[in-house]
């Protein structure tokens, strides 16, 4: 549900945003043929961004 649009965890529904950043994330990702990992960051969570080698 992270990369949905205007998608917002409960502890966040009142802080500043509107919860388009992961899902500009994703759609740039999807753009340039990267993968998205999500990590266990302890506490919070981190994301890794893999991009293909060019021409590879």
């Amino acid at each position: 549900h992270v990369f949905k649009r205007f998608y917002r965890l409960e502890q966040s529904r009142y802080t500043p945003g509107n919860g388009l950043g992961l899902s500009l994330v994703a759609a740039v990702a999807r753009l340039h043929g990267a993968q998205i990992e999500m990590l266990d960051n302890a506490p919070g969570l981190k994301f890794r961004l893999w991009f293909s080698e060019p021409g590879g």
